[in-house]
């Protein structure tokens, strides 16, 4: 199957409507400067910082390389990509692919648990290259 962005967000979509919940992807949210050297995150929050949620990882391509769950995206977030300057630093090789961007699925607050099945059935539907690999 395609591993990409608009994939991915569809499949978000028809778990929606299959499961009936409510999960919310942001935007894709670039970990480096733009052209013009401005950090889009720098001095700001985490997108859905303190939220549960899926999130995705994506290439310059904007191909998903990994899917993961957690119960606070500012946490995990922090911990995979910013260093005590503030700017994005990339904390491990271990990645198919350099990440780029990333995309943050807010669970709904009442059923954060949920979480779970949906990076379950992201992962089994996209296959990313980090995740079949076994990061």
């Amino acid at each position: 199957m395609d591993c990409n962005k608009t994939t991915a967000l569809e499949l978000v979509k028809n778990y929606n409507r299959k499961y009936n919940t409510n999960f919310n992807p942001t935007t894709p949210y670039r970990l480096f400067p733009d052209e013009n050297g401005v950090y889009e995150f720098k001095d700001q929050a985490w997108p859905c910082n303190g939220r549960a949620g899926v999130y995705l990882i994506l290439s310059i391509d904007y191909d998903v390389i990994y899917v993961g769950q957690t119960i606070s995206f500012g946490r995990r977030f922090y911990g995979y990509f910013k260093d005590v300057n503030g700017h994005c630093n990339i904390r491990s090789d271990n990645w198919s692919e350099k990440p780029y961007a990333i995309i943050a699925i807010a669970a709904p607050d009442d059923r954060k648990y949920e979480r779970l099945s949906l990076e379950e059935y992201l992962i089994n539907n996209l296959q990313p290259n980090d995740n079949v690999r076994g990061r």
